[in-house]
């Protein structure tokens, strides 16, 4: 029947996305173990990474930069849920609407634990 060869081109499908996701994962593990190493090696380089960790103003940046991050994923989250409702595309406008839900909602939570602390 046709069901077989949808069910086998769904396999095949998952199969590429799951190569393309381990690859990717080992491909972050030997960028990590390769700065790492570096991190020992290197004098300076550690002295430069050290600076950085403790540095207010690098932890601005970067605290901003996530921040900035953030905003613009939950915004174009936002666009594409609009653009696959006009499009008939129910599931993946629902998924979106509720990523952009989730976004909202761990921005709130954030903010209610950080604001306690201060």
């Amino acid at each position: 029947m046709n069901d077989k060869r949808w069910i086998a081109s769904r396999a095949g499908y998952r199969g590429g996305v799951l190569a393309g996701l381990g690859g990717g994962l080992i491909a972050g593990g030997a960028v990590r173990l390769g700065k790492l190493l570096r991190y020992q090696r290197d004098r300076t380089y550690r002295e430069r990474v050290d600076l950085q960790q403790t540095d207010e103003r690098y932890r601005y940046i970067s605290l901003r930069s996530w921040a900035f991050a953030g905003r613009a994923i939950t915004v174009v989250s936002a666009l594409a849920c609009i653009l696959c409702m006009l499009l008939g595309r129910e599931t993946e406008s629902r998924a979106l609407g509720l990523l952009c839900a989730l976004a909202a909602l761990s921005y709130v939570a954030a903010f209610a634990a950080i604001s306690r602390k201060v």
